[in-house]
């Protein structure tokens, strides 16, 4: 009998002291993501006002046209199969590499498309300069393929500290390559080089503060199973990605307007 009591103890106290180190990782890892996002809010609005200042404002209308096609195409991987391994308590190493090939696999098909179609769609709005910049923006799906998992392993551990300075150093750095392009005249460029260096240092920041490495290893039992799961995720979200989308461009065209019409009153 004390035995059987000490061990019923023991073993409250060893759930008590889980669960508040479970809690306090939730806590922290709240508090780092808001500071990220914070952080990443105020340096992005600073550098919206000078860039404002630096190009015409036909350029934010086109490459919010681009961002439509972007935002929907990432979507794909973004809340799709990554969540649903969140969501897995039991995921292993085979469900990690897994989803980290089949992420590159349909981020390289989207990307094939994005870049066989931009032709049409330079037509489609009678703008034959979005199509080198939507090849060229289009690399950012495939750079997201790569960093999927290493978000994974940070929201599975709670540990958002890594989120902070991995979107913190590349905002921070793509606010500098943006602001030099924009003021070197490099027009919608200046936009599109900002973007890219922010999603590659991100991917390399991640890289190397998350320790997780693939291994040559798939479970195509793993990709069946939640197949349902995913598309009922994709559903929504590929609705509000493009809702998103077209209010960045309706705003963008909305101040292209308003600019043309001061021009003409001046």
């Amino acid at each position: 009998m004390p035995e059987t009591c000490t061990r019923e103890t023991e073993g409250k106290e060893l759930g008590s002291e889980s669960f508040e180190n479970t809690k306090s990782k939730a806590i922290s890892g709240l508090i780092w993501s808001f500071l990220e996002r914070f952080g990443a809010q105020c340096v992005t609005f600073i550098v919206s006002i000078i860039l404002a200042r630096l190009l015409d404002p036909e350029v934010f209308g086109e490459i919010a046209i681009v961002t439509v096609f972007i935002t929907i195409l990432n979507v794909f991987v973004e809340n799709g199969l990554g969540n649903a391994l969140i969501q897995k308590k039991d995921a292993d190493q085979l469900d990690f590499c897994s989803v980290f090939y089949f992420n590159i696999l349909l981020c390289t098909l989207l990307y094939i498309l994005l870049f066989l179609a931009s032709p049409f769609i330079a037509d489609f709005f009678d703008n034959p300069e979005l199509s080198p910049v939507l090849r060229v923006m289009g690399v950012t799906i495939i750079i997201s393929s790569f960093i999927n998992i290493q978000k994974v392993q940070v929201a599975r551990q709670l540990k958002f500290k890594k989120f902070f300075f991995a979107t913190l150093g590349g905002t921070v750095g793509a606010a500098a390559v943006g602001i030099w392009m924009a003021y070197s005249g490099y027009g919608i460029w200046a936009l599109v080089g900002e973007i890219l260096f922010s999603s590659v240092a991100n991917m390399v920041i991640l890289w190397l503060t998350v320790k997780w490495r693939p291994s040559l290893s798939l479970s195509d039992v793993f990709l069946y199973k939640i197949q349902g799961v995913i598309f009922l995720r994709l559903e929504a979200a590929v609705f509000g990605a493009y809702r998103r989308a077209v209010q960045q461009s309706a705003s963008a065209y909305y101040w292209k307007a308003l600019h043309h019409g001061e021009s003409c009153l001046l």
